[in-house]
């Protein structure tokens, strides 16, 4: 026989924060909120257990009835609490008011020396709970005001907003004017001439330089040079300048000398041309750089300008058949006593 037995293992509790049921939306000074809630569900569990029971049973062998075990499996519910979290709506009084039974809304405020901000006043009239002082605002007077959006604080340069106010600003080339508010021109060619060696003219936020007659303005914008720049540094010429007109010169090199690739300066043409370009015997050219060498018997010295003599007798001795003599630059064969060199100059013959 199956018995159900329900068995009840944890009470449902909801849990919930309290919250004034009478206040609404659109009432007075009432502002929503969102709060959690702890809900508790019971959540249905089946379990069984088996045990062995005694029973009487017929058709025993020598007896009508005898005792017998029957394996009785019972069948039970239990249930088990979960908790979820729901988050809701709820509608409180905005801060600084308080609700009283009975009425619609939060009619009541709540104000003391440390509600307001930055200067704030507990106001006596009005919905609001604090006087904000200038530059302030928010319930609380908690927030600043941006005075420079929308009208830009009618600032007519750039408008600078700070904590609880604002400064103007002017552009470059102007400044403030009294109003604090107003930009006026600077004349910069007041002060040491705007910095120009000649003419300055003075232009609204600005200005610039300007050069007399027989002048021209320099990279600078500031420095007057003459038309005729070789009188300046000689154009910047290394050697000579020479005025072509209309403005324009040219670089010019003594003989022998071209112009680099600056257009002002010189390098010789051919350095072997000039002092055999330091060599000691033979100068190659290359480029603006000589090359020495040297001729054949003698060999380039460690300076790579003098030559040094080759003693052949001494590198090659076999090329005399007898004797050797080194000269600047060669040798010579020479023959022993009762013998006479041959017509190669090196193989030595006995006289006949």
């Amino acid at each position: 026989m199956v018995i159900d037995i329900f068995i009840l293992c944890f009470l449902s509790v909801t849990t919930r924060i309290a919250s004034s049921l009478e206040l609404q939306p659109g009432m007075p000074n009432v502002c929503t909120d969102q709060e959690l809630s702890m809900l508790g569900s019971s959540q249905p569990c089946v379990q069984a257990f088996t045990r062995m029971t005694k029973v009487w049973r017929q058709g025993c062998s020598g007896h009508s009835w005898c005792m017998g075990y029957e394996r009785r499996t019972t069948y039970y519910t239990v249930y088990r609490q979960s908790y979820t979290m729901e988050r809701r709506t709820v509608y409180k009084c905005c801060p600084g008011w308080r609700h009283k039974d009975g009425e619609k809304g939060c009619l009541h405020r709540i104000c003391a020396p440390d509600t307001c901000f930055n200067g704030g006043r507990c106001a006596v009239l009005g919905d609001q709970i604090c006087q904000c002082p200038g530059g302030f605002q928010g319930t609380r007077c908690q927030y600043d005001v941006n005075e420079c959006e929308g009208n830009a604080g009618s600032c007519e340069g750039y408008c600078c907003n700070t904590i609880g106010s604002f400064y103007c600003k002017c552009p470059q080339g102007s400044r403030l004017g009294p109003d604090g508010k107003s930009c006026q021109d600077v004349n910069e060619c007041e002060e040491l001439n705007g910095g120009c060696q000649q003419g300055c003219v003075n232009t609204a936020g600005s200005y610039h330089c300007e050069c007399s007659p027989g002048f021209r303005m320099h990279t600078d914008g500031r420095t007057c040079i003459a038309v005729n720049s070789c009188s300046v540094k000689n154009g910047g010429c290394e050697y000579k300048c020479v005025d072509t007109g209309s403005d324009v010169y040219r670089c010019e090199c003594r003989k022998n000398y071209r112009l680099t690739t600056d257009g002002k300066h010189c390098e010789l043409e051919d350095p072997c041309e000039e002092g055999n370009g330091g060599c000691a015997q033979l100068c190659d050219s290359h480029g603006a750089l000589p090359q020495c060498s040297c001729r054949p018997g003698f060999t380039l010295s460690r300076d790579g300008k003098g030559c040094e003599d080759v003693d052949e007798c001494r590198v090659d001795p076999a090329k005399c058949s007898h004797g050797c003599v080194d000269t600047p630059g060669s040798f010579i064969c020479v023959c022993d006593p009762g013998f006479e060199l041959g017509a190669d100059g090196k193989q030595c013959y006995r006289k006949h």
